[in-house]
């Protein structure tokens, strides 16, 4: 907002989409609104029997890029694609059923541009009464999972008036700042859906730098009471990708009592409440022994490259980006 068009910094904005062409139309005309001139935008498509129709819907805007996935690789597996695919100095995430309100990504700009410790900036998303769902929040790795999501589990007023350091920004709303991106790695590629965003962050903030949220950046997620995934399929990468967070950033301390609850109580508990579920634990169970000596490696590549997990700041914490 501080730059002539000419001097902006160029954003790549990527747009995942899966088998909803109405709702891309309308995250893309977002987009295409902002106040924001120079964006690069990318629509990645994870292929689904509406792959034709998203392919005719981006080839009518000639300032609209559309990268095909081979297969459907997730959220982490396109935008990943994207990212790699991109050229701005800042990336925006986002996806195709979400409407980006016209300012939001000049806000988000902004701030980063004036806070160079900020490497993930994202703002407030709402549903389409106005309700918030989710802006930023809180992630504690105890021997109890704890996630706050400021708006799902707080009162709309519980949203700061400034921007604000957090340990959780959502993935369907995140400008990533490039260098930090290229110095710290992309979305990490197992996760496929559910709690990359919340790694992500927490490996920003193992080393040393910060996640902000700036409320008046904000976007609305639109309805789709059609759009179900296989209940099994969720359970499955929930289930593995808490554990692998866990491995990944959890305090050494933690880590028994959570394992003991997560990984071998809550399969013995779904015998008696939910025995459907009880294959799809232990797959994930399984996933994550196999898995375990590539993501010890990982751990340990993280602690010696980054700051302490202890130096990451409290949700409370404010910020206001420094003057120009």
């Amino acid at each position: 907002m501080n730059h002539p068009s000419n001097s902006q910094p160029l954003v790549s904005v990527v747009i995942l989409s899966h088998n909803r062409p109405e709702y891309l139309g309308q995250a893309l005309s977002s987009i295409l609104r902002q106040t924001y001139s120079r964006l690069e935008i990318l629509v990645v498509d994870n292929p689904s029997p509406r792959s034709p129709e998203i392919r005719a819907l981006v080839a009518t805007l000639p300032q609209v890029r559309f990268i095909s996935m081979r297969q459907n690789s997730g959220y982490t597996g396109g935008m990943n694609e994207g990212i790699r695919q991109s050229r701005g100095a800042y990336i925006y995430l986002t996806e195709d059923d979400m409407v980006t309100a016209p300012d939001a990504i000049a806000h988000m700009v902004d701030y980063i541009e004036r806070d160079p410790q900020a490497a993930i900036v994202s703002g407030a998303h709402y549903d389409e009464r106005g309700l918030l769902i989710c802006a930023g929040g809180s992630v504690v790795l105890g021997p109890v999972f704890s996630q706050l999501a400021i708006g799902r589990d707080t009162p709309n007023e519980a949203v700061p008036l400034g921007p604000f350091c957090a340990t959780y920004a959502t993935g369907a709303m995140m400008l990533l700042r490039r260098s930090a991106i290229e110095e710290l790695g992309v979305l990490h590629h197992d996760f496929f859906m559910y709690c990359e965003d919340i790694e992500l962050c927490l490996r920003v903030i193992r080393a040393g730098r910060n996640v902000v949220i700036v409320p008046d950046a904000k976007a609305i997620t639109l309805e789709d009471a059609g759009f179900s995934r296989s209940d099994a399929v969720l359970q499955f990468h929930k289930a593995k990708n808490l554990l692998a967070t866990y491995l990944l950033h959890a305090p050494l301390t933690s880590l028994p009592e959570f394992f003991l609850r997560y990984a071998i109580w809550n399969v013995i508990r779904s015998l008696f409440r939910d025995p459907r579920s009880t294959l799809t634990l232990l797959r994930a169970d399984a996933w994550f022994v196999l898995n375990t000596p590539r993501l010890m490696r990982d751990r340990l590549r993280y602690f010696f490259n980054c700051a302490s997990y202890s130096d990451a700041p409290q949700v409370s914490q404010s910020v206001t980006a420094p003057s120009r």
